[in-house]
């Protein structure tokens, strides 16, 4: 078998081979009036065997073990990074690719972009050059195969046989990153409009436009008119080669002309200026937009089912990125947003609870179950705060952006375009009821929050951040002390608490647990996970009030 396969025309690759998101590129091919980014795939049996022999037995059951407790094992990881991947796979991508080509690695899993879920959001992606090639696939194979294991598979299997499926789960797609005039995302089947279409895009590359982090053009799209909603668009983001050389201010030939170079986004990109002849107009022409439409249409009709697709417009040439079928649509038709609308809606439902804002990565870990987040923009770094949200509402993105598309994955009611959300607009902790149908917050009295309305454990949810609405679900294997201190303040709002009851409480839960039951995670001490510890602690906080 090849180490490495490359998209050819007429190309049919098996999503158990090539994984979910390979396999949909493939059927890209041959859409009339359309182009695909020179494309190659690392298969899944090869990164399983290099997997296997990089870590030893031992290493891969300890990685198993850490990654169930919700923690990364840097030991593993550092060894696998020395490592290396294969030196003739290597060899054999970067000869698929011109030298100073910027390259996209896109984690590309078997579970993924299916025809019952898409787990869209989940998986990373990074863009890299040819000398850096080797540290952006062993980068996106460790996060692709740690996202298979946690949100993949059973959470009650034995975590040596989560691991076994995971390193069965991932493929590699290496794809030429394309210098785009415009870029963004269609739904052929809007997710706020059952009969319509939804586009967003805007200009420079999709990286930004998929995050949600800057303005877009909204268009609605139905068979005999359409609707845009226009945004005033002063940034966007451009490929870069040489990003950390540059300085804010500088000039830079973009696609549009040149630009004003502002900060860096990410690896080989950067923030630029928008030309200001163009930031007010809509970064699509009407033939254009019909040209995407008509793609996309084509591209529906192939998968057989609606999809979500990313495109952009390089050298004039509409160019698809990849897609997805869309497997979280809802079933409730659109109405206008109440006069007094806060935001837009993303994913239907109300729910009520705390705030928790969010204003950076390095506070997903304070995300507890049940909590409203309020967010800028997100990637799939922050899904560990989503499985234990009830709901979302985001300062930045779109109805096609992450922030909007995981949403619905989960069933949780979302907003986004929420102006000063993280910015002072709400207090961390006071209580909120999201009504995402109409478009509002509202402020409510604590302790009244009853969470979503059908709570559904959400797939492959973390076991050490349960929900203790699904304590009884089977798999349950951990419950953190604060899940039960959460809980408790949650039934008695008002009550003395000692640190004694959450002990109590534990004790209760694990009463009506099947043998053997879950174990018990102290997380409230600073240090250690002793029972001592963690009610010094508690005493401790409570005494602070």
């Amino acid at each position: 078998m090849p180490q490495v396969w490359t998209l050819q025309a007429g190309t049919r690759w098996d999503p158990a081979q090539v994984g979910g998101k390979a396999a949909s590129v493939a059927r890209l091919a041959g859409v009339p009036g359309t182009r695909l980014p020179r494309s190659a795939v690392w298969p899944v049996a090869q990164i399983q065997r290099w997997l296997a022999a990089a870590l030893g037995a031992g290493q891969r059951r300890r990685m198993a073990r850490a990654w169930e407790r919700g923690d990364d094992d840097h030991e593993t990881r550092e060894r696998l990074q020395n490592t290396g991947v294969p030196m003739a796979v290597a060899r054999r991508l970067r000869a698929c690719f011109r030298h100073d080509a910027v390259l996209m690695v896109r984690s590309s899993a078997v579970m993924e972009d299916g025809q019952q879920s898409s787990f869209a959001g989940h998986f990373e992606t990074s863009a890299c050059t040819a000398d850096t090639l080797e540290a952006a696939l062993v980068h996106c194979a460790w996060h692709g195969v740690r996202a298979a294991f946690v949100y993949g598979t059973p959470a009650h299997w034995p975590a040596a046989r989560r691991l076994e499926r995971a390193l069965r789960s991932l493929a590699l797609l290496v794809q030429r990153a394309s210098t785009s005039e415009v870029a963004g995302v269609v739904f052929t089947r809007s997710p706020l409009h059952p009969d319509a279409m939804m586009v967003v895009a805007a200009y420079g590359t999709c990286h930004a436009v998929v995050d949600g982090a800057l303005p877009v053009d909204t268009y609605v799209v139905w068979p005999d008119s359409s609707e845009l909603q226009l945004s005033y668009k002063e940034q966007m983001t451009v490929l870069v080669s040489d990003v950390d050389k540059l300085w804010p201010g500088q000039g830079i030939d973009t696609p549009l002309g040149t630009a004003t170079f502002l900060l860096p986004y990410g690896p080989l990109l950067g923030l630029a200026t928008v030309p200001r002849h163009l930031a007010g107009y809509p970064a699509l022409s009407d033939d254009q937009l019909s040209e995407v439409c008509g793609a996309a249409s084509l591209v529906a009709k192939r998968l057989g089912q609606p999809i979500d697709m990313e495109w952009c417009i390089d050298e004039g040439d509409l160019t698809l990125l990849q897609a997805r079928p869309v497997t979280a649509v809802t079933s409730k038709a659109f109405a206008p947003p109440d006069l007094k609308a806060h935001g837009r809606l993303a994913s239907p439902g109300v729910a009520s609870g705390p705030a928790r804002i969010l204003k950076d990565l390095a506070q997903v870990p304070r995300a507890m179950s049940g909590d409203l987040l309020v967010v800028g923009a997100t990637d799939p770094a922050w899904l560990p705060a989503f499985y234990r949200a009830a709901g979302v509402i985001s300062e930045e993105g779109s109805p096609l952006s992450h922030t909007a598309i995981v949403a619905r994955e989960l069933g949780i009611p979302c907003l986004v375009g929420v102006q000063d959300a993280t910015r002072g607009r709400f207090l961390d902790g006071e209580w909120l009821r999201l009504d995402a149908d109409r478009g509002l917050v509202q402020r409510t009295a604590a302790g009244q929050r009853r969470g979503r309305a059908s709570a559904t454990r959400p797939r492959g949810q973390p076991s050490l951040c349960v929900d203790l609405r699904w304590i009884d679900a089977p798999g349950v294997r951990r419950v953190t002390a604060s899940a039960l201190l959460d809980d408790w303040l949650r039934r008695a709002p008002a009550g003395e608490l000692r640190p004694e009851q959450v002990l109590a409480r534990w004790r209760q839960v694990r009463a009506r647990c099947r043998p053997p039951g879950p174990a018990l995670k102290w997380d409230l001490a600073p240090t250690g996970d002793s029972a001592e510890a963690a009610l010094t602690s508690l005493r401790a906080m409570l005494a602070r009030g």
